[in-house]
């Protein structure tokens, strides 16, 4: 039995794991692949870590993680940013994406009394080494920006968790959890090197923090709903640059381009670093040709489309850097409708009072916030509530729950409104409190009931998950109506 069981061994659950350690709970963490793997959202070298957002929210939570990401170097004695500012730039008139837009920012730094330069084309060009830029651009500096050592960061997080006793296990995939009032019951399969079998296991907890990322809807089935998750393949490409120019080509900072296009013309870089592949600079383009639901679905090459587009991009506008990538891949990032996290409790209209003792986060562009997401899912678990501010992350906001849940709510409102499971409840209190079960008719009608099963059971069908619960709740009602 453990205080918390985190699922997921990322770099969002490894930090939430190492908050709960800190604060001395026993903590287990499963991980349904090898630590420190390529199939999830935090593959790759490099992450940007930046302040300057079209969202003040977003800004202002990046500027407390700022200081936590301080923190969790101090703690683990190693350098994880390189803090070397960020250039947006591009066409003025760009309304918002991903990423929001160009001028945003601006408005909202300025607001905040935060550093930074507005730079004309023609300084764009000098400084960063770009060609044909279009008549109408302009950029906007900002030195609190820096890229992430992706590596030493996972691998620091593991050590500190490891530090203050938390049990990291891996190879371990998570097939069903059992939530009451009290806790929470996780099963896990791990296949047998020796047998090839799986092996089951059972652990119990007081509450489960999901950090599944793309994977959450395979964690979460037996919990009754989904996540509307769109799983974007992105893309990184690494193109050589000319060592043999004078001065050398680097790149000064991470940039990022903003334009309109079809597809956007959304263009990101990273200089070279010391912990990357040498002499490289990493860009690509800031869309997904390939969008998918399940990560089963995904293709680890990267599509010939993207490679064409992004190519024919650095031909026309570096200089001093090869047109074809030298290497290239592909990571999974989770996202939702309006490019948010899900950062909540499970929904209570599912799981009830319980709903506290189970706490998901997925979706968005999340590894810049790594230190505060574990830092905010640590509290949700140990006080049921944060510093920060995650109102709009609510995993009840229109458009983030799923199907199932929806499907349950139109029949649940429109049929009888009422909820079957409740009902039932209801009947078998009555029987054994000796009651007039008459009273309890209005309640279900075999109309009712078969109307209302069926529309169920298509809804779970349709979206692939077991209806094994349905099945043991109407044999139940079965049971209850015979004794009418």
């Amino acid at each position: 039995h453990y205080d918390y069981i985190v699922v997921g061994g990322g770099p969002v659950g490894l930090s939430t794991a190492h908050n709960l350690g800190k604060a001395g709970k026993k903590v287990l963490v499963l991980e349904q692949f090898m630590y420190f793997n390529q199939a999830g959202s935090s593959g790759d070298f490099v992450r940007m870590f930046r302040t300057m957002y079209s969202d003040e929210n977003l800004c202002k939570l990046a500027i407390k993680t700022k200081d936590l990401w301080a923190e969790l170097e101090t703690e683990a004695q190693v350098q994880l940013i390189e803090m070397t500012g960020l250039l947006n730039f591009g066409d003025p008139d760009y309304k918002d994406g991903p990423e929001g837009n160009l001028t945003k920012p601006i408005e909202i730094m300025t607001k905040l009394g935060m550093s930074f330069r507005k730079l004309s084309r023609e300084e764009i060009m000098k400084e960063y080494h770009f060609r044909n830029l279009p008549s109408n651009f302009i950029g906007v500096f900002a030195k609190d920006n820096g890229v992430i050592n992706v590596f030493l960061t996972v691998r620091a997080l593991y050590a500190l968790a490891k530090k203050y006793g938390v049990e990291l296990r891996e190879n371990e995939k998570v097939t069903s959890i059992k939530c009451t009032d009290c806790g929470v019951n996780v099963m896990a399969a791990r296949k047998n090197v020796i047998t090839g079998e799986q092996d089951q296991k059972s652990y119990s907890a007081k509450k489960v923090i999901i950090t599944a990322g793309a994977y959450v809807n395979d964690v979460i089935k037996s919990l009754n709903f989904q996540i509307q998750l769109s799983i974007w393949e992105m893309v990184s490409m690494y193109f050589t640059m000319d060592a043999m120019m004078n001065p050398p080509v680097q790149y000064p900072s991470m940039w990022f381009q903003f334009q309109d296009g079809c597809p956007p013309n959304l263009f990101y870089g990273f200089p070279s670093v010391s912990w990357g592949p040498q002499n490289q600079t990493r860009i690509a383009m800031d869309w997904a040709s390939r969008i998918i639901k399940d990560p089963s679905e995904r293709q680890t090459c990267v599509s010939e489309y993207e490679l064409r587009v992004t190519s024919a991009w650095v031909e026309n506008h570096c200089i001093g850097v090869q047109n074809r990538p030298v290497f290239q891949g592909t990571c999974l990032m989770a996202n939702v409708h309006d490019n948010n996290f899900v950062l909540d409790f499970a929904p209570e209209g599912v799981l009830g009072p319980a709903h506290k003792n189970v706490i998901i986060f997925t979706a968005g562009w999340a590894f810049k916030f790594v230190p505060m997401l574990g830092k905010c899912l640590s509290q949700l678990a140990i006080d049921g509530q944060t510093e920060f501010n995650i109102d709009e992350y609510s995993i009840n906001r229109p458009g983030i729950l799923g199907f199932i849940i929806s499907r349950f709510s139109f029949y649940k409102e429109v049929l009888f409104n009422r909820d079957l499971e409740r009902d039932i409840r209801f009947y078998r209190g009555g029987i054994e409190r000796k009651e007039d079960t008459r009273k309890y008719h209005k309640f279900l009608t075999d109309r009712d009931r078969l109307i209302g099963e069926e529309l169920l059971r298509r809804s779970i069908l349709k979206s692939g998950l077991s209806t094994a619960w349905l099945d043991d709740l109407m044999e139940e009602w079965e049971k209850v109506h015979t004794q009418t």
